[in-house]
């Protein structure tokens, strides 16, 4: 959990506390469970560029979570 703590710069001047957690899971399933449970105001998932695969053979996770959340959803590409 380290190196998600890191990606958050210590002197961000934040409006708001972030909470890390780690989960095991199918990942889109995992993410809008635990925002469900923990009333999430905004889901921050990390994308990456489309593969065939993933768009064509399961819907791909953030697809998943931007249609099914009941919270904003801002994708994030590094």
């Amino acid at each position: 959990m380290g190196k998600l703590r890191q990606l958050v710069l210590q002197d961000a001047d934040l409006w708001c506390e972030p909470h890390y957690l780690v989960e095991l899971g199918i990942p889109a399933e995992k993410i809008l469970e635990t925002a469900d449970k923990r009333n999430a105001d905004l889901i921050v998932p990390g994308a990456q560029t489309a593969r065939w695969l993933s768009t064509h053979v399961n819907g791909g996770t953030v697809h998943k979570v931007v249609s099914e959340a009941k919270c904003p959803v801002l994708t994030a590409h590094g």
